[in-house]
């Protein structure tokens, strides 16, 4: 241990960095901290005192470790003021607006969304842009984060490959359309625009599903390869079974002649869409020709599809366990290392005095309180010795993602006016009935029997139950105020829906001439009935399911994220393809009146896709390339889809479609659910309260959290006199506030309550942190490598001992 105690301050002397070492089992491992000098001659590059950078660094580690985050810049102190600078929310906000303004340029640019036609010179001028934006901000990077950490860190190298391509794209373009080239000028690059919305910083989950998506792929390409072998073996079944037969399908061609339409036909039968339609002239020939479909589908569809949806869940939930491995150890050694920057010697021990802890508190979360960061210190210090251990510093980023309501201790308007009578008996008898819970059933009631009526067509009792939905909603505002009362989604559903009610019902009533007056009375009555919804959300077990939908929420929009990118990239290449050779309408100069009829081309004669009049599913714009694409993603008929498509162009038009149900529906969707799967069991046994986190049992065990409102409390108490907007505390309270703590007497004096809302609202990388963090050690700071990103390959590594281990105890 001497020996690394002087090699780590020859590092201190002779580099400028400042070595911080933890011990991990045996090990002690070593993480080389820059401190504000400069390398090469040893003089500080700032003013600031040394305390000053280790406290900004130690803030930017702990927001790192909160939001998971794995930045890479220098720590010197003109590079982490940038580097924070660079993570400003508003900042984050621009370039999200940005990304997604290239984006929607495909509305504008030919073939433009009908209406929303722009100049080509006007499309361009508003990407170039958006490219000096993106460069602007990759050279933000570069200001922190210069030479190799830059270079290291993949997005940016994509971004700016990304960015010059387009560049050189855009002016190939303006050079064809200005020369005016017969040929059908092509902007190839807009395939690459979501690789914007995938690499920039903050698209981490996204980056994150991408990367599971790709290292998923290989190990179930295994399955894929042996359900298309099995389809293929059957299809050249079929054609020797029914291909001599001399049968013709509905469309009077020769059946199961053809053995790649065979194949198609067969691919498309796993997905039922073409069942039973393929085997019917097979089966009006001979009876028994049905058991070849039913033993294809019994293997094909039942068998191989499931396995598929097994090996997928598989696999994927081991990527993403590793990805969530990964970030676990870098929130942990960023919270260590944070910790190492803070901690002071006490009695033998390395700890963070309150002091210093505050000190952080405000430059990591400076919107909040001095109430609730002294919350946060108690939660922390639950020795109540005025220091945290390193055990305790390293559940912060856990602590912070903990939502804590703070309640303002607000007067009614009514209180400050007349506080005797609003304090009466009386109006506290009525406060307490407004709160009490079948005050709730008995309007939960009366909007059930609302809808029933609405459904017999009773309209002689709608004032009855607009005057009672009324009286509901000013008994509310009179008990907990107007703020409390438009703090909750239902009140203002409410408010909106039976205010619009009362005034179109006074409309209709004063004999104002307005034609739209009763369908609107109609539409709201109809509206209203969603207000059921409020009492479904109060059953237990539909509140679970609720809840639990409401919790994976935010993690869902990763994988409806990469849903639109695939959609957007599959729009884009479907446009250059078969753009034009379908059309909604008939074409005004087209002198042929049979090529006008068709969808706009005679091709489709006679064909199901016009039969079924699919014309408007074609790629003339943007808007309805995507919703061709999802009309594919449900399966139904898109084998109609497919087939009006190679009727227009060839066969091989095939390729784009078998390769978007293979990318969309059966890789992505199946991963999709796979994730759903695992987080749903995780946060329905979390509902019952089998996995709460550690802070919130400790913010249960110390009773800080309120569970009751301060009105319902004042509704339930003596009357007391008042002194501008809160409560003049007795002499006996004025002693006990004297001796509580801290935070008890911050929030008196601030008017501030706390409790913990019903629903943990949860980021998506709190969330995923949650499904696999419990699997690991408490001490568990990850392998040696300083670079997480290679756990993937030393998981594999491992993986192939262990098979050779195996293989060669077997042959033992």
């Amino acid at each position: 241990m001497d020996e690394i105690a002087k090699t780590n301050a020859n590092k201190i002397r002779n580099s400028g960095f400042r070595t911080v070492s933890f011990i991990k089992g045996d090990d002690f491992v070593n993480i080389d901290i820059q401190n504000g000098t400069n390398s090469s001659n040893g003089q500080r590059t700032t003013a600031r005192s040394p305390l000053d950078t280790d406290l900004l660094l130690a803030g930017i580690l702990v927001a790192e470790a909160r939001k998971g985050g794995n930045g890479y810049f220098q720590t010197t102190h003109r590079e982490l003021e940038l580097y924070k600078l660079y993570n400003k929310p508003i900042l984050q906000f621009i370039i999200y607006v940005f990304v997604w303004v290239n984006l929607s340029l495909a509305l504008f640019e030919e073939p433009a969304v009908k209406g929303l036609a722009i100049p080509y010179w006007g499309c361009l001028i508003i990407e170039y842009f958006c490219l000096f934006v993106f460069c602007v901000r990759l050279f933000h990077v570069w200001s922190f984060a210069a030479g190799v950490k830059f270079w290291r860190d993949k997005k940016n190298a994509i971004l700016l490959v990304v960015i010059v391509l387009t560049f050189l794209d855009m002016i190939m373009y303006v050079i064809f359309k200005e020369a005016e080239v017969d040929a059908h000028t092509i902007r190839w690059t807009r395939i690459f625009r979501p690789l914007y919305l995938i690499n920039i910083s903050e698209g981490r989950q996204i980056r994150r599903a991408v990367r599971n998506i790709r290292r998923t792929l290989p190990e179930i390409a295994n399955v894929l390869i042996l359900l298309l072998l099995m389809i293929a073996l059957f299809a050249l079944l079929g054609v020797k079974l029914f291909g001599g037969k001399n049968l013709k399908d509905v469309h009077g061609k020769p059946y199961f002649t053809d053995y790649l339409y065979v194949y198609f036909s067969l691919y498309v039968l796993t997905t039922t869409a073409n069942n039973p339609d393929i085997g019917m002239p097979a089966y009006d020939y001979s009876e028994w020709s049905a058991w070849f479909f039913v033993v294809y589908l019994v293997l094909c569809m039942y068998i191989f599809v499931s396995i598929f949806l097994a090996v997928v869940y598989k696999n994927y939930r081991k990527h993403l366990k590793n990805e969530v491995r990964k970030s676990v150890y870098r929130k942990r050694r960023q919270l260590k290392e944070a910790f190492d920057l803070l901690k002071e010697s006490r009695d033998g021990k390395w700890h963070v005095t309150e002091k210093r802890f505050l000190e952080l508190m405000k430059d990591v979360c400076p919107g909040w309180s001095d109430a609730k960061l002294a919350l946060m210190w108690q939660v922390l210090d639950d020795t109540g010795e005025g220091v945290i251990g390193k055990k305790n510093f390293l559940m912060l980023s856990d602590l912070l993602n903990v939502e804590v309501l703070e309640v303002k201790d607000q007067v009614h308007m009514l209180e400050r006016l007349a506080p005797r009578l609003y304090l009466s008996k009386a109006s506290n008898f009525v406060k307490k009935c407004v709160l009490h819970r079948f005050f709730v059933y008995f309007f939960d009631l009366v909007i059930f029997a609302n809808a029933i009526f609405i459904a017999l067509d009773a309209n002689d009792y709608e004032i009855l139950f607009l005057v009672l939905f009324n009286i509901e909603i000013l008994l509310k505002f009179y008990t907990i105020g107007f703020k409390d009362f438009f703090r909750g989604f239902w009140n203002w559903f409410d408010f909106l829906v039976i205010g619009a009610a009362t005034l179109a019902l006074v409309i209709e009533a004063s004999f104002i001439s307005l034609q739209s007056s009763q369908s609107v009375l109609d539409f709201l009555m109809v509206l209203r009935v969603l207000r059921l919804a409020k009492i479904i959300g109060q059953v237990r077990r539909f509140q679970v399911i609720i809840g639990t939908l409401m919790q994976i929420g935010p993690a869902i929009t990763t994988y409806g994220a990469i849903m639109f990118i695939l959609y957007y990239i599959y729009a884009i290449v479907g446009i250059e393809l078969f753009g034009g050779l379908i059309l909604k309408e008939a074409p005004t100069n087209d002198n042929s009146t049979v090529n006008s009829t068709f969808c706009g081309n005679i091709k489709l004669k006679g064909s199901d896709f016009y039969q079924d009049r699919y014309c408007s599913n074609n790629f003339d714009d943007i808007l309805k390339a995507m919703k061709l694409l999802f009309d594919l993603t449900v399966v139904n008929q898109w084998h109609v889809i497919t087939q009006g498509f190679v009727l227009v162009t060839n066969k091989w038009a095939r390729l784009y479609f078998l390769s978007f149900h293979m990318i969309c529906v059966i890789v992505v969707l199946n991963i999709f659910v796979a994730f759903i799967l695992e987080a749903f069991m995780l946060e329905y046994s979390i509902s019952h309260g089998k996995f709460e986190t550690v802070i919130e049992k400790k913010i249960e065990e110390k009773g800080i959290g309120v569970s009751r409102s301060p009105i319902k409390e004042r509704a339930e108490s003596n009357v007391r006199p008042l002194s501008g907007d809160f409560f003049v505390p007795t002499s006996s309270e004025v002693n006990l506030i004297r001796t509580q703590s801290t935070v008890e007497s911050l929030a008196f004096k601030s008017g501030l309550r706390f409790r913990l809302p019903k629903q943990q609202k949860k980021n998506a990388e709190t969330f995923l942190q949650q499904m696999f963090e419990g699997e690991l050690e408490e001490n568990d700071f990850g392998p040696r490598t300083d670079d997480l990103d290679d756990l993937d390959d030393l998981e594999d590594e491992q993986e192939a001992r262990r098979e050779i281990r195996l293989k060669f105890s077997s042959i033992d």
